[in-house]
Order: C-alpha cells, then structure tokens, then sequence
C-alpha cells in the first residue's frame, strides 16, 4: 500500500480560506440585498400615485431576514403602517355589487412587478459579482 501524507498547514489553510470566504459571501450578499432593495423603492415610489398623498415618502425596505432552516435571505419592500391599509384600497379598488361606485382598481405595483424583480436582481448579481471578485 502506497503511503499517502498531507500538510496539516495546508488543510487548516484551507479551511481558513474557506471561512473567509463564506464570511465575505455573507456580508456581501446581504449588502447586495440591501442596495437591490433600494433600486426596487425607487421603482415602487415611482409607480405610486401622484395624489396619493404621503405614500411615496412612506415606502420602506425592511432589513435583511434570513430563514433558519433554509438559510434564504430576503428583504421586504412597501408601504409603511401609516399608509398600507389606504394603498391597499387604492391598488385593489373599492367596487363592489353593492357600491357600483366606488374607486377602480389602479394595479400601480403589479404592473411594475417585472420591472422591480428584473432591476433588483441585476443589482444583486452585480453587487455579488463586485464583492467575491477577488474569489472568482
């Protein structure tokens, strides 16, 4: 049987790289996250209604949240509490059978979906690119 060695140095390099690098991924990712959600409020602030009073101004991005189990990070654009529920009806309409005249539906942000998901993934991926690409 052939004698086999390796350098101890060598693996516990390795692995010190190795958490270098998932420390650096992890920051970067979640900067990356950050400044995607930041493209995708100014689209969403866009989309908003002129006259929809204050809403513009109350569009937040929340922090960055990561799934314990999945570990998936994710963000959250939107209204903030003083004019969510008034957005709503706004986007969503009031008209029922019973008040035929009520407010139609405007679908504001759903119609800026693709827009916001394309823009805020390339802002991503470039972040990402920008920040390993010393590991790439």
């Amino acid at each position: 049987m052939a004698d086999v060695s390796f350098s101890v140095e060598g693996v516990q390099e390795l692995f010190q790289n190795l958490d270098i690098l998932d420390t650096k991924a992890n920051t970067g990712m979640n900067l990356a996250l950050r400044e995607g959600g930041e493209a995708g409020k100014s689209i969403f602030q866009n989309a908003t209604p002129h006259k929809s009073g204050t809403a513009r101004d109350s569009v937040n991005i929340s922090n960055v949240s990561t799934d314990g189990a999945s570990s998936y990070k994710s963000i959250k654009i939107g209204y903030g509490s003083e004019s969510y529920w008034y957005m709503w009806f706004v986007h969503e309409g009031t008209y029922s059978k019973g008040n035929p005249k009520g407010i139609s539906p405007r679908n504001h942000i759903e119609n800026v979906l693709p827009e916001i998901m394309s823009t805020t993934q390339g802002v991503i991926a470039n972040s990402m690119r920008d920040s390993l690409g010393g590991y790439l």
